[in-house]
Protein backbone atom coordinates (compact mmCIF):
# COMPACT_ATOMS: atom_id res chain seq x y z
CA UNK A 1 0.00 0.00 0.00
CA UNK A 2 1.26 3.43 -0.98
CA UNK A 3 1.29 6.23 1.85
CA UNK A 4 -0.21 9.53 1.17
CA UNK A 5 2.83 11.04 0.26
CA UNK A 6 3.91 8.92 -2.52
CA UNK A 7 0.25 8.93 -4.11
CA UNK A 8 0.62 12.69 -3.70
CA UNK A 9 3.51 13.13 -4.95
CA UNK A 10 2.59 11.03 -8.16
CA UNK A 11 -0.20 13.44 -8.79
CA UNK A 12 2.02 16.64 -8.30
CA UNK A 13 4.49 14.90 -10.52
CA UNK A 14 2.45 14.31 -13.52
CA UNK A 15 0.46 17.98 -13.10
CA UNK A 16 4.47 19.29 -12.93
CA UNK A 17 3.66 20.95 -9.98
CA UNK A 18 6.55 19.11 -6.94
CA UNK A 19 8.44 21.56 -4.81
CA UNK A 20 11.87 20.62 -3.82
CA UNK A 21 13.12 20.20 -0.42
CA UNK A 22 15.92 21.36 1.39
CA UNK A 23 17.95 17.56 0.85
CA UNK A 24 19.15 16.71 -2.13
CA UNK A 25 17.31 13.20 -2.31
CA UNK A 26 13.71 14.80 -0.35
CA UNK A 27 10.85 15.90 -2.21
CA UNK A 28 8.31 17.78 -0.69
CA UNK A 29 4.73 18.25 -1.91
CA UNK A 30 2.83 21.41 -1.67
CA UNK A 31 -0.71 22.09 -3.12
CA UNK A 32 -3.48 24.51 -2.17
CA UNK A 33 -5.03 23.42 1.24
CA UNK A 34 -8.46 22.76 0.37
CA UNK A 35 -6.92 20.14 -2.26
CA UNK A 36 -4.89 18.48 -0.14
CA UNK A 37 -7.80 18.04 3.03
CA UNK A 38 -9.63 16.54 0.13
CA UNK A 39 -7.57 13.80 -1.30
CA UNK A 40 -6.80 13.08 2.55
CA UNK A 41 -10.44 12.48 2.99
CA UNK A 42 -11.33 10.82 0.25
CA UNK A 43 -8.49 8.36 -0.35
CA UNK A 44 -7.46 7.54 3.05
CA UNK A 45 -10.67 8.76 5.46
CA UNK A 46 -8.68 10.88 7.49
CA UNK A 47 -9.73 13.83 9.11
CA UNK A 48 -7.71 16.66 11.08
CA UNK A 49 -7.56 15.42 14.82
CA UNK A 50 -5.41 18.57 16.37
CA UNK A 51 -3.86 22.07 15.03
CA UNK A 52 -1.58 24.28 16.18
CA UNK A 53 0.35 27.48 15.01
CA UNK A 54 3.87 27.61 14.95
CA UNK A 55 5.31 30.41 16.46
CA UNK A 56 6.66 32.86 14.70
CA UNK A 57 7.14 30.99 11.54
CA UNK A 58 3.28 32.43 10.18
CA UNK A 59 1.91 28.89 9.61
CA UNK A 60 -0.30 25.96 11.02
CA UNK A 61 0.46 22.36 11.42
CA UNK A 62 -2.36 19.77 11.53
CA UNK A 63 -2.16 16.58 12.56
CA UNK A 64 -4.92 14.26 10.11
CA UNK A 65 -5.44 10.19 10.92
CA UNK A 66 -7.99 7.69 9.81
CA UNK A 67 -10.03 5.12 12.72
CA UNK A 68 -8.08 2.20 9.94
CA UNK A 69 -4.78 4.25 11.87
CA UNK A 70 -3.32 6.19 8.83
CA UNK A 71 -1.99 9.21 9.82
CA UNK A 72 -0.49 12.78 8.14
CA UNK A 73 1.18 16.17 9.47
CA UNK A 74 0.35 18.78 7.38
CA UNK A 75 2.23 22.20 7.34
CA UNK A 76 0.17 24.99 5.66
CA UNK A 77 0.95 28.45 5.65
CA UNK A 78 -1.29 32.40 5.80
CA UNK A 79 -1.35 32.23 1.97
CA UNK A 80 -3.48 29.06 1.89
CA UNK A 81 -0.67 26.26 0.47
CA UNK A 82 -0.25 23.03 2.55
CA UNK A 83 2.70 20.94 2.45
CA UNK A 84 2.94 17.29 3.44
CA UNK A 85 5.22 16.71 6.19
CA UNK A 86 5.45 13.03 7.21
CA UNK A 87 2.70 10.18 6.72
CA UNK A 88 2.74 6.80 8.32
CA UNK A 89 0.16 3.81 9.62
CA UNK A 90 -0.12 2.69 13.51
CA UNK A 91 -1.79 6.01 14.53
CA UNK A 92 -3.44 5.25 17.58
CA UNK A 93 -4.21 8.46 20.40
CA UNK A 94 -2.86 8.64 23.97
CA UNK A 95 -5.62 8.40 26.78
CA UNK A 96 -5.80 12.34 28.18
CA UNK A 97 -4.46 12.85 31.38
CA UNK A 98 -7.02 14.92 33.80
CA UNK A 99 -5.14 17.57 35.74
CA UNK A 100 -6.52 17.68 39.59
CA UNK A 101 -6.54 21.44 39.86
CA UNK A 102 -4.80 23.36 43.11
CA UNK A 103 -7.00 24.93 45.89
Amino acid sequence: MRTVMHMLTATVLSAGLLLSAAGADAQQVCLPRERIVAQLGHDYDETAIGRGVVRGAESMVELFASKGGSWTIVVTTTTGTSCLVASGQSWSALPRLVRSQSM
